[in-house]
């Protein structure tokens, strides 16, 4: 093991902590009182069933009494099971004539009434346009009649073609509303703010629900129901049943009331649910649910506010659900089940008696893509990633919760903590490139229990033992020199997955004390002016789940040296945190360089910077609807002259990054940016001017 005057150098490498009475450092158990089952526990009961799927975005059912149970894929499958998914086969591959990048691919399916008599179902996908956008397409197909569990891939027909500028809000939805209608959901066609105005626009079928009617034979097209709102309107598509919508992500009819309840994904502060009526204009993008940002609606028309609404602080991009109205779970009967992608909470909203809504907690999954009804009216969960389906079995207990510590000192963690004087078994830990905090001076540390290692897999990724702690330490540069203790971030695995808690120090900085909820505070005699302090769902917006939720405790970033003490991952090494003995590896294991090092090709230190500050979400299966990869490794080139996913902030000739342009990429602006469509959406504040300048330097050496 390591002497005593090697840890004391990694700490001092860390200048903001200490760890007291220091002896031969070695794993040691800490009593931490911090529980390591989720102090929010579900009270929903659900059973997993169905796993290893790519992509999932839907579920549903035929209504042919069959008891069947289809799945959709962005990939461009869909497969169906059996009643009990126990079983699955291949039901239509549509990926050969699909754009699946970003938010585009197969995204909808909707049954006929009458699939029993005719066998007509409908999808919804992406397509490539003409233009330098994709298309969205809605297809009738026909059963296989020699084969129930097949539909037959020659007999598409073409409905509808709607051209895309974007890639994302696509929409996607589409079901059958009591009228016999097929009802389908169109988002504004992308980029940010609605460069276009399509929301408001009665002219155009994007941002809007459609109601057409698809009544006749495979081969006819499809007709606009004379009652439909604006089909006597000059100027207006008659298949417009609402409009003023951004993105609608699911939305779904009541059963039993026949109501059409819309979740709408909002851009920076709210998201909406919706009960859409006949020519409602729901605001979009003159109103982000009951905000009102700027602009005027279309003529003649108001705006119908949601029936509810959360901040970001809750979520950031709605998953529509379902009026339950099966029998498994009276408890939810009534109520509108939702979540958030992001987040992966889960809620019931609840009419009262007096017409108010109540909404309740319900519990916490993972990248919510959707919800699903089979024939008996029960409800499923599908989580993109990992791909898996869930039923909901049971309300669960309202029991009471797990309680965290109320302050930093009862968590166990300290041996003093108004000097910040860790326990033995406590770490710290440096990264080669920082994630930016709006310049605030930061501390590292890691607990690992003596009784589990660090699971390190064949691709390099790490997996951590239950009761795992990593902890980040914040402080505040003064103006007149030193620092402020802001907080003190905990990241803590439990039995199948992570929570996130913060404390806030009190001005004495003395004591942290627990803190759930976000909020914000002027910082006086700071060169930071303000400071965010995230809630617990935020916790996990960034720590999302694509790499076990720990963002900076990985090969690439521990892969350094550290003074006298050699390379940090030998450390770690030496002190058994792994599952097995890398030393021999450490040579050839990969490593990111450090964007401060001019001794480093710009190239790479520009790739190191977007790595860690952006990779956690762009990347393969992230959090973020985009085909953009910034996760290590990734060859930046790939970004030159690249067309933007999602918007191009209306600069002609833009691209993500124009060789030379720094005036012209996308990439650079958005960082750059405060305003809406500004990058990182959260956990910033203030322009990282080292970064920026950095990537200039990169795209003018281009």
């Amino acid at each position: 093991m390591f002497r005593v005057s090697l840890l004391l150098s990694l700490c001092l490498a860390t200048p903001a902590l200490s760890q007291a009475n220091l002896s031969d450092f070695q794993r040691a158990t800490v009593d931490n009182q911090l529980p390591i089952t989720n102090p929010r526990p579900n009270s929903l009961q659900t059973e997993i069933v169905a796993r290893n799927l790519d992509a999932p975005l839907f579920v549903t059912h035929a209504g042919d009494g069959s008891g069947r149970v289809f799945a959709v894929s962005q990939e461009g499958q869909i497969w169906v099971y059996n009643r009990t998914l126990s079983n699955r086969s291949l039901f239509l591959d549509v990926s050969d004539q699909i754009v699946f990048r970003g938010e585009a691919g197969l995204l909808g399916l909707a049954f006929a009434p009458d699939f029993s008599e005719t066998g007509h179902l409908y999808i919804y996908y992406s397509a490539m346009s003409t233009g330098r956008g994709t298309r969205s397409v809605v297809s009738r197909y026909v059963i296989d009649r020699r084969n129930p569990n097949r539909v037959n891939p020659a007999s598409e027909k073409i409905l509808l073609s709607v051209e895309q500028p974007f890639l994302n809000h696509n929409g996607g939805m589409m079901a059958f509303g009591p009228d016999g209608y097929l009802y389908i959901g169109l988002g504004d066609g992308g980029s940010a703010n609605d460069p276009r105005r399509n929301g408001q626009n009665l002219g155009t079928l994007l941002g809007s629900v459609l109601r057409i009617d698809v009544s006749g034979p495979a081969n006819a097209d499809y007709k606009i129901p004379s009652d439909n709102p604006f089909v006597n309107r000059s100027g207006a598509r008659g298949e417009i049943w609402a409009f003023g919508i951004r993105n609608p992500w699911r939305f779904s009819f009541d059963p039993q009331t026949g109501e059409l309840w819309l979740a709408d994904v909002g851009q920076d502060a709210l998201e909406e649910i919706n009960i859409i009526e006949k020519g409602g204009n729901y605001g979009w993008p003159v109103f982000e649910a009951s905000r009102r940002r700027r602009g005027s609606l279309a003529s003649g028309t108001v705006h119908a506010p949601p029936v509810f609404e959360y901040p970001h602080s809750q979520g950031q991009s709605i998953t529509g659900g379902y009026v339950y109205r099966g029998r498994e779970v009276p408890e939810l009967f009534g109520s509108y089940i939702y979540g958030d992608f992001v987040s992966g909470r889960i809620w019931a909203l609840t009419k009262t008696a007096n017409g108010s809504y109540q909404n309740q907690f319900l519990f916490q999954g993972s990248a919510l893509s959707s919800f699903g009804r089979d024939q008996d009216g029960e409800l499923y969960i599908v989580s993109y990633q990992p791909g898996s389906i869930r039923k909901i079995t049971g309300a669960g207990s309202a029991d009471p919760v797990v309680p965290l510590p109320e302050t930093l000192s009862a968590t166990g963690l300290f041996v003093d903590v108004p000097s910040m004087t860790f326990k033995p078994g406590v770490a710290p830990y440096e990264v080669t490139s920082p994630l930016w905090s709006d310049a605030a001076v930061k501390s590292r540390f890691i607990y690992v229990p003596e009784s589990g290692d660090i699971n390190i897999a064949s691709s390099g990724r790490f997996s951590y033992p239950t009761g795992t702690i990593v902890i980040k330490h914040f402080e505040a540069p003064l103006v007149n020199g030193g620092t402020k203790r802001l907080e003190t971030r905990l990241l803590v695995k439990t039995g199948d997955d992570w929570y996130g808690v913060t404390y806030k120090w009190n001005d004495r900085e003395t004591e942290a004390f627990l803190q759930l909820e976000s909020s914000r505070e002027t910082l006086e005699g700071s060169t930071i002016a303000s400071w965010y302090f995230p809630s617990r769902t935020d916790c996990l917006t960034c720590h999302n789940n694509t790499e076990d939720r720990v963002l900076g405790f990985n090969l690439e970033q521990l892969n350094r040296n550290i003074d006298e003490l050699g390379n940090q991952l030998a450390v770690y090494n030496e002190f058994d945190y792994f599952n097995r003995d890398i030393s021999r590896d450490i040579p050839r294991l990969p490593k990111l360089s450090d964007p401060q090092n001019t001794n480093e090709s710009l190239k790479e230190r520009v790739s190191a910077y977007l790595a860690a500050n952006c990779g956690s979400c762009h990347r393969p299966n992230g959090p973020t609807p985009t085909s953009l990869n910034l996760n290590f490794p990734t060859d930046i080139d790939d970004l030159i002259n690249q067309t933007p996913d999602t918007t191009d902030l209306g600069i002609p000739g833009s691209r993500l990054i124009v060789p030379g342009r720094p005036d012209l990429s996308i990439l650079l602006l958005r960082m750059k940016s405060q305003e809406e469509g500004r990058m990182p959406p959260l956990a910033s504040d203030v322009e990282d001017e080292f970064a920026t300048s950095l990537i200039e330097e990169w795209i003018l050496s281009l």
